[in-house]
């Protein structure tokens, strides 16, 4: 039986119900989750067990990636990082929502030229947006 509600079978490898383990990882929204999110489909949620939020992200590396293309001397690479990288909002405190996808353009063979630019956003919707707008930027330098 579940050690938390006492009422459901225990799911493997845990002492808890499904119920209660999705419970113990999802953060409510007063929970402090440290700015950790993982992704239940293209939406993120908070994730308030650092373990949890570690294994995850290894054991859905290939969720994380939302496109990816390579043109000319240019990479450009949108994925979901996991990790709020609004600094802005952590150090203010403001209610601004967390930036968890960036969009990375790099130049050169085997990205030797470095990073030529850098976004990033909230929602997945917003990463498939911001790719395609930096992709065709740098697209058109490519053949110009």
């Amino acid at each position: 039986m579940c050690g938390q509600c006492g009422t459901r079978p225990a799911i493997s490898d845990s002492a808890l119900c499904g119920e209660c383990f999705r419970a113990s990882i999802i953060a409510p929204p007063e929970t402090d989750a440290n700015g950790r999110y993982i992704l239940e489909g293209h939406e993120a949620v908070p994730c308030v067990d650092l373990l949890t939020w570690g294994r995850w992200l290894e054991d859905h590396r290939a969720e994380c990636g939302v496109a990816h293309e390579q043109f000319g001397d240019y990479e450009v690479s949108t994925i979901f990082i996991g990790l709020d990288m609004n600094l802005w909002r952590l150090r203010d405190g403001d209610n601004a929502p967390p930036m968890l996808f960036e969009t990375m353009v790099f130049s050169g063979f085997d990205r030797a030229g470095g990073i030529q630019a850098c976004a990033r956003c909230s929602t997945w919707t917003q990463a498939e947006i911001q790719h395609e707008r930096l992709a065709r930027q740098f697209r058109l330098a490519a053949v110009s």
